[in-house]
């Protein structure tokens, strides 16, 4: 009887974990699917339109050809992202700048997969309800699906932090190994984006109260050694630059919060509702912030009847950090997406609830597919890209990636920012200043500093209106060079193929000279190179 008791229960297990190990891998499939099909839908593997592609895994590529970021270059976050994504800028020498963005996509999607899955694991005492609502609010929470789609900073932690719970709290006895593991993956987040000590500083509290000092104590000590590996080297090549960018700057960046009514709805991927245009948008407003208040305060409540302490403190401590952030992004909402899945799978209990949850999950589902990565620029538009002869200079580092040029400019040694953006929140005169940020179309320091750059290149490519460059100077340079237009970008083409050695004045040198009228001194301007312009007011461009 005894041995007949024991095999029926470890039949019981097998099937237990059968169910288990089915339920993860569904998850894990159902989040990939959830954050490939938009990007295979809307605009492709190099669809333009995702500045932060560019941004970081241009850094990366620049620290491997001996740059340095805060030293040499503009980086506003810490550098856990830049060695993170070090192996993707590798493959762009032997096998192209696209190939590299691509496999980082790829990688990062099924880094999602992982993180769901992992989310699912924390769940799994609770049965397979439990475990299928927290593993599909993860895949398809609209801004982790955006997070994990691209490679953006908060990709990497949220799959960290899903590794540290799973091995500091989603086992019964932890050994110490585990634990140090734990700390030293929340260290990595942290050295990602600041952000991540909030988290950390919340799982060491609990685990400190819970399980004593010894288990709170390594984890924070795993955290601080590996934040200190990771930051040091960086820190001691630009300790000035490096404290005054990752610290400096982002206290200094201009207050656009408006409000927790507006806010609040926004982190968890709802359009925003400004409530400008009358007193019924402001009805609307309150009531959508009022429904997601409501949902909210019952999934805390349920969770603390489950007796699940942490990760209501977690989604509590990391809505608190988003609320009273200066700025807000979609992407910005994926540090609720660990804790509010926890929430949700400890949440469902009655058939009401997994009926609620179950037409959330739908809604949520058919926003997350209609994300997209933007538009592909034409191939010959790449073609004219890449036949400039020289430099390349501009706004966006993506859409060089996309062209496959560069690695090109790395190696010839050219100027490159490539975070144009965030050069205006650390450039003397143009950062903000108390609070205060003057428009980049109207400031005559940022006008001095980013026109410059861009005349270096012997070819500029346009395409982020937000970039704030002066009507006039585009009109000039559209008149004074070849321009070749895809989507919404342009290549200024400031050589001729049979002038090699010619070069357009610059604009401040141009507009110097100009004894007339900018208008009138405007129409006059014509393409340099000799096809295409028939009259003085023809520019020879090429419209894709």
């Amino acid at each position: 009887m005894v041995l007949e008791a024991g095999g029926e229960r470890d039949l019981r297990r097998s099937d237990a974990n059968r169910v288990c190990c089915r339920v993860l891998i569904g998850v894990a499939v159902l989040a990939v699917v959830v954050r490939l099909v938009p990007t295979l839908m809307h605009g492709g593997w190099l669809g333009l339109g995702r500045y932060d592609d560019g941004v970081y895994l241009g850094i990366s590529m620049s620290l491997l050809h001996g740059q340095l970021p805060y030293r040499d270059l503009v980086m506003l976050h810490p550098p856990g992202v830049v060695l993170a994504l070090a192996p993707f800028a590798a493959i762009a020498g032997p096998f192209g700048d696209p190939v590299a963005l691509v496999v980082g996509k790829v990688v990062v999607m099924l880094a999602g997969g992982v993180a769901a899955a992992l989310v699912t694991w924390l769940i799994r005492d609770r049965g397979s309800a439990a475990m299928w609502a927290a593993g599909a609010t993860y895949a398809v929470f609209v801004p982790a699906v955006y997070a994990d789609s691209s490679l953006t900073l908060e990709a990497l932690p949220n799959l960290l932090l899903a590794g540290a719970l799973a091995l500091s709290v989603g086992v019964h006895r932890p050994q110490a190994r585990q634990l140090w593991a734990a700390g030293a993956l929340l260290g990595v987040a942290t050295a990602t984006k600041i952000w991540g000590v909030v988290p950390l500083l919340v799982i060491v509290a609990f685990l400190w109260h819970r399980d004593g000092r010894a288990v709170g104590g390594r984890i924070l000590l795993g955290a601080v050694g590996t934040v200190t590996a990771v930051c040091l080297p960086f820190f001691a090549a630009a300790p000035a630059a490096m404290w005054r960018m990752v610290v400096l700057d982002q206290l200094g960046r201009p207050d656009g919060n408006r409000g927790l009514a507006i806010r609040l709805p926004e982190l968890f991927g709802l359009p925003r509702y400004e409530g400008h245009g009358g007193p019924y948008t402001q009805a609307l407003t309150w009531a959508v912030f009022v429904i997601v208040a409501a949902v909210l305060v019952a999934v805390v409540m349920r969770t603390v009847r489950a007796r699940l302490a942490l990760p209501v403190a977690l989604l509590l401590a990391c809505t608190a950090v988003l609320v009273v952030s200066p700025s807000h992004f979609l992407q910005y909402g994926a540090l609720l997406a660990v804790p509010l899945a926890w929430c949700i799978g400890a949440a469902v209990g009655r058939g009401w609830s997994r009926r609620v949850l179950v037409g959330a999950l739908a809604v949520s589902a058919t926003m997350s597919l209609t994300l997209g990565t933007g538009r592909t620029v034409a191939p010959r538009f790449t073609a004219a890209v890449q036949a400039v002869d020289g430099c390349l200079t501009t706004d966006d580092p993506t859409v060089l990636i996309a062209t496959d040029t560069l690695s090109r400019n790395l190696e010839l040694g050219c100027t490159t920012w490539i975070d144009v953006t965030g050069t205006t929140y650390d450039l003397p005169g143009v950062r903000p200043s108390r609070g205060f940020y003057q428009e980049r179309r109207t400031n005559g320091s940022w006008h001095d500093a980013v026109n410059p750059y861009l005349e270096t290149g012997d070819g500029m490519i346009l395409g982020r209106p937000s970039t704030g460059i002066h009507p006039d100077v585009l009109t000039y340079w559209a008149n004074a060079t070849n321009t070749t237009s895809s989507s919404r970008y342009t290549l200024y083409d400031r050589t001729c193929a049979d002038q090699p050695t010619y070069r357009t004045r610059a604009w401040l040198t141009w507009a110097m000279s100009t004894t007339e009228g900018v208008d009138a001194a405007l129409a006059k301007v014509t393409s340099p190179c000799p096809w295409g312009a028939t009259d003085p007011g023809t520019t020879s461009a090429h419209r894709l």
